[in-house]
């Protein structure tokens, strides 16, 4: 046999082709090794190359495993609930070679896998796991403050007695960035609830995955926490953006774009000549917007899976008294009541928080959602004792008091089937001295700019921080 005859045996994917051409050689008298490598070599660069074969799986407790296959950067793995009967399936993309999917109490899952990049491959046997079915949780009411990283933040915190406080990080942030703040609140004994933000924007996939990090470094299981004492404070759940359903962080220009341009002063987005200012639930964009919100979330929820931390999501209407924004997320992901740890919200005020409250939980209800925690990730007063503000309100402290005593069974009560967890006085203090602005943002804080006590308001602040 010939070197080329014999490269062509060794060669099945080319061996019909590569006999044509060893026949065609013969007859012009060719033969040489150097001239069949060099008419092997192009044929093989001719060729596509070949499929990848079906991994192997296997299954260890709740995580699906498999071979490796030769050349393969990327795997397809495949989540397919009801397997029997309608077979819904969704995807999950993976760059290793286990995957630890988020359990379904009470069903039985199959998995399956293929090669995705560089070339798509063949789907391996499906394997399955059973997941038993659990009582619910029982959920602890947590209040806390929506604090800063100042060190008159943490003092005041201290001062107050929080057990919980809520910071901000841009989600492509990484874990190293959130260690001092987290450090610095773990060592007065208070655990941070980390809000991942994108203002104005909505976040990439990458930026959705990037959640996990922060998980493997400060969940429960979180790598900053070896060898410590104080483990118990390691992060619980991470809230995915803040009032990404509101308008007023997407103004639309005349040409469809979005456009921000922030208020030197007040911080608040300008509108641009001939622009509408911020979108709502007849427009286009917002639509979009929830859709890929809640793509996102559930990318994140996934990420999230045997962290041991929770997602937070949006479910607030934003003031807009429309179903849209629900309605939207669970149109491209009906089962999302499946990836979210609790539905996030900000009832500021009575009546006008109430009746937000009352919203979500009928559009939710409309889902087939009536259990799950609600998160209140911010509520307050504005008050600079008497002093009128840019909302009209003039507040003093004992007025605001009252009124902060008054709303919390009301809330309660209004949530129905739906427990409260998180409930987050917000913030720490104000942000300008008393009498500085009459912009009411300045004065929704538990204490004074600098500290001072507000009286009666700070005394109903450290009350509700003590349950």
């Amino acid at each position: 046999m010939s070197a080329f005859e014999m490269k062509a045996a060794a060669e099945p994917t080319v061996a019909l082709l590569v006999a044509d051409w060893a026949r065609l050689i013969s007859v012009a008298g060719l033969g040489s090794d150097e001239q069949d490598q060099r008419i092997l070599g192009k044929l093989k660069a001719t060729q596509p190359p070949p499929k990848p074969l079906a991994p192997v799986l296997s299954v260890e407790g709740n995580t699906v495993s498999w071979t490796a296959l030769p050349g393969v950067t990327t795997y397809s793995f495949a989540i397919v609930r009801n397997p029997a009967t309608t077979r819904d399936t969704s995807y999950v993309t993976v760059t290793g070679t286990s995957y630890t999917p988020l359990p379904i109490p009470g069903e039985t899952v199959n998995y399956g896998v293929a090669a995705l990049m560089p070339l798509k491959g063949a789907w391996a046997k499906e394997v399955s796991i059973t997941y038993p079915a659990v009582p619910s949780p029982t959920v602890l009411f947590s209040p806390g403050l929506v604090s800063g990283s100042e060190p008159l933040d943490l003092e005041s915190a201290g001062k107050l007695g929080a057990k919980i406080v809520r910071l901000e990080w841009d989600i492509s942030d990484p874990p190293s960035k959130l260690e001092p703040v987290i450090a610095a609140y773990a060592a007065r004994g208070i655990r941070v609830a980390p809000l991942a933000g994108f203002y104005g924007r909505i976040p990439t996939t990458a930026e959705a995955l990037n959640l996990a990090t922060w998980a493997k470094t400060y969940g429960p299981a979180g790598t900053f926490w070896a060898g410590r004492t104080d483990g118990h404070l390691a992060i619980q759940t991470i809230e995915l953006g803040n009032e990404t359903s509101y308008s007023y962080q997407y103004s639309i220009a005349e040409d469809g774009t979005i456009t921000l341009d922030p208020h030197p002063e007040t911080g608040e987005p300008l509108v641009h000549p001939g622009a509408q200012y911020g979108d709502g639930p007849l427009d286009a964009s917002y639509k979009a917007r929830a859709r890929v919100y809640a793509q996102r979330a559930r990318e994140a929820a996934q990420t999230l899976a045997g962290t041991g931390v929770g997602l937070l999501v949006q479910a607030s209407d934003g003031g807009s008294g429309s179903s849209v924004w629900v309605d939207e997320m669970f149109a491209v992901v009906s089962d999302l009541a499946r990836f979210a740890s609790g539905w996030t919200i900000h009832p500021y005020t009575s009546p006008w928080g109430i009746r937000m409250l009352e919203r979500m939980v009928a559009d939710l209800a409309t889902h087939g959602e009536t259990t799950l925690p609600v998160d209140i990730t911010e509520f307050g007063f504005a008050t600079d004792n008497g002093r009128t503000l840019s909302d009209g309100s003039s507040r003093t402290y004992p007025q605001a008091t009252q009124q902060l005593e008054a709303q919390l069974p009301e809330l309660h009560a209004k949530a129905k089937g739906h427990p409260i967890r998180l409930c987050l006085l917000y913030q720490i203090r104000d942000q300008q001295p008393t009498g500085k602005t009459s912009n009411r943002e300045a004065y929704f804080g538990a204490v004074q700019h600098e500290g001072q006590s507000k009286g009666p308001f700070t005394e109903a602040a450290k009350a509700l921080l003590a349950l």
